[in-house]
């Protein structure tokens, strides 16, 4: 008779303890459910924002659309010859355009004989042909003569030139004297020598000598 009731303890005490662990269970899974229902309304705001953000980029790409697209034209237009230049080249000169203004190329084979500083007969014609163009279209401009010569060596002679330094002054200052003589005002004057310091073309050959000897008339900017 003493066994029963052992028994009945036992029993009554395990079914104490299996009704302890169901309300720890229940109690974990009410705790996942709330967190699962937490989890899904923030994910349903996420879209709700995602939904929201598409939308505004579907209106801004149709504003897009709708608006009327600008047509851009670009047009190049070449600027005209400078007024020097086209005149110049007019009356049959030489031109070249610098970047410190419009230079007029004399050959020095035109202007002068060989070894001389002497304006030759065609040499004051074509500074006189000069003179008119400039005289109608520029008056009152800067002028700079610039002197130019090869790289040959001079030779000292009676004539007194000991380099060809002194010969593209000497050159220089003879279209500067008839610039002059012809109305220019001295003022608007200046000379410039080179000597063989920029030569145009290549002093090995005679044609390339040729293009060095010269004397150049610069409209300056």
């Amino acid at each position: 008779m003493r066994t029963l009731p052992r028994l009945t303890a036992l029993l009554l005490a395990g079914i104490a303890a299996a009704g302890c662990s169901s309300r720890e269970l229940e109690d974990q899974l009410a705790q996942r459910d709330d967190q699962i229902s937490a989890m899904e309304a923030e994910n349903q705001e996420l879209r709700s924002r995602m939904a929201q953000k598409e939308a505004t980029i579907s209106d801004m790409r149709n504003r897009l659309a709708e608006k009327p697209k600008e047509v851009v034209v670009e047009r190049v237009v070449q600027a005209p010859p400078s007024r020097p230049a086209a005149a110049l080249a007019e009356a049959g000169f030489r031109v070249d355009e610098r970047s410190d203004g419009t230079a007029v190329v004399l050959e020095g084979g035109i202007l002068f004989d060989s070894g001389q500083a002497v304006l030759t007969a065609a040499g004051k014609s074509a500074i006189g042909k000069l003179v008119k163009v400039l005289s109608s279209q520029h008056a009152g401009r800067r002028i700079r003569i610039e002197g130019h010569t090869d790289n040959q060596p001079i030779r000292v002679n009676s004539r007194g030139w000991k380099s060809n330094w002194d010969l593209s002054y000497a050159r220089a200052k003879a279209v500067f004297d008839e610039l002059a003589a012809a109305g220019v005002a001295v003022k608007h004057l200046s000379i410039a020598c080179y000597a063989d310091t920029r030569p145009r073309g290549d002093n090995r050959s005679d044609a390339g000598r040729l293009q060095n000897r010269r004397v150049e008339v610069l409209l300056e900017k």
